[in-house]
């Protein structure tokens, strides 16, 4: 009998996409599906997931697609082009399905890696049911209304239907799945019975560089000081501002700040970029700046080890982050913001402390006790727990039961 067909699609390819991609991959080649890889880095997906796993090169295609689209209407404003945007995101993905079925065959499923840029403003049902006549499931990373929720617990509506009911009306949205285990069971109420599934925010299990040049720096630099690392894209987001004044008001703590990872200067105004550029343009004998990609993933695990607390203050963000999973399984300290699902996870496995988000003088207070915090054995224990719950391991169990709750026995005769 031949292998049933998953079609895998990402538009994106910055930060968590190619990691997430790769790994759905291998995984469900490793259990004998055939993979088609809709993704903008299709030749990179090749060579990775064909080097890494043992299958017949029949069994995975990978063809290139993106979600980078211009305005639908190009003198129309954003907020006017963004309704629509997600209507135009079916539309393309349509026609790169269809172009590639002459020599892939019908999908069996369709799994969208990044569901959030399908799910959201103007959704009419039966049209995109015409347009996409697929069973599809997908990973909605950021349902945020759920976090966002009203005082009787329901999300707001807005001008256009909420992303569930969308999913309740469609007959091929046949199951969804979420990073976010706090609201699993809010959203399998409003779901009818389709399936629901918690995948763990899983992070790579590459070992650290041994040599690394860049910790052998930051170890100069901090000279045995406590070292707190901001890792990553540099954005807004990951609470960067709050960071650069932290580090500001420190001068006299025996802590070292690491910044590593891109500057992404278009998530800052215009007067908040002056002052992120400014701190980087000065030498400071607290800090240490690394602007630059870290070249691979060996290399900044060897960066994220040699740190002792990991900030992860994200504004505005109450989902999930595999930073945590990371601190977890190296046993760090980490600080984040309090509200959502990282407050939730940190708390509960002793991993760290919560503060609120922008908050400079809390976040000093609980620097101070992270800095001189002794991992106990119950605590490192906790920490490994969570570690595992998180692991590639268990996301492989996942991903197969989503993908087997997803696939009907017998599917849809349509004519496409």
């Amino acid at each position: 009998m031949r292998p049933k067909h998953i079609v895998l699609v990402d538009g994106l390819w910055v930060g968590h996409h190619p990691t997430y991609v790769k790994t759905f991959a291998k995984v469900l080649l490793d259990a004998g599906y055939r993979v088609s890889v809709l993704c903008p880095a299709p030749d990179e997906v090749l060579s990775e997931v064909g080097y890494s796993s043992v299958v017949d090169e029949q069994r995975l295609i990978a063809c290139q697609f993106s979600d980078q689209m211009p305005k639908i209407i190009p003198f129309l404003p954003t907020r006017l082009c963004n309704p629509f945007m997600s209507l135009a995101r079916w539309m393309r993905v349509s026609r790169a399905l269809r172009a590639i079925r002459s020599f892939s065959g019908r999908p069996d499923l369709v799994f969208f890696a990044w569901l959030d840029s399908y799910v959201t403003g103007y959704l009419p049902v039966r049209f995109i049911g015409w347009l996409f006549p697929f069973y599809w499931t997908g990973l909605y990373f950021h349902p945020r209304h759920w976090r966002n929720a009203g005082r009787n617990g329901k999300p707001q509506q807005g001008w256009f239907a909420l992303p569930e009911q969308f999913l309740v009306k469609s007959k091929w949205a046949s199951s969804i799945a979420v990073l976010d285990a706090g609201i699993v069971d809010a959203l399998r109420a409003e779901l009818a019975g389709k399936p629901v599934v918690v995948l763990p925010d899983f992070t790579d299990e590459v070992l650290p560089s041994e040599r690394c040049a860049l910790v052998e720096e930051i170890q100069s630099k901090a000279k045995g000081r406590t070292i707190i690392g901001l890792l990553g894209g540099l954005a807004r987001r990951k609470g960067l501002l709050t960071l650069i004044r932290i580090a500001k008001q420190s001068h006299e703590m025996p802590w070292c700040f690491v910044f590593a990872g891109v500057l992404l200067e278009e998530t800052f105004t215009k007067e908040e970029l002056i002052e992120v550029r400014t701190f980087f343009s000065t030498e400071r004998e607290n800090c240490f700046f690394f602007l630059r990609k870290i070249p691979d993933d060996a290399q900044f695990n060897a960066v994220f080890n040699v740190c002792d607390v990991i900030f992860a203050m994200y504004e505005n963000f109450p989902h999930s982050s595999n930073l945590v999973t990371k601190a977890a399984i190296f046993g760090k300290n980490i600080l984040v913001s309090c509200g959502g699902y990282m407050e939730e996870v940190v708390l509960k496995y002793e991993l760290g402390e919560a503060v609120r988000a922008g908050d400079v003088e809390g976040a000093i207070r609980a620097l101070h006790g992270l800095a001189d915090a002794i991992t106990s054995i119950g605590r490192w224990e906790h920490m490994q727990e969570y570690a595992r719950s998180q692991s590639q391991g268990e996301l492989r169990k996942a991903i197969l039961m989503l993908v087997e709750r997803s696939m009907p026995e017998v599917s849809l005769k349509q004519e496409v």
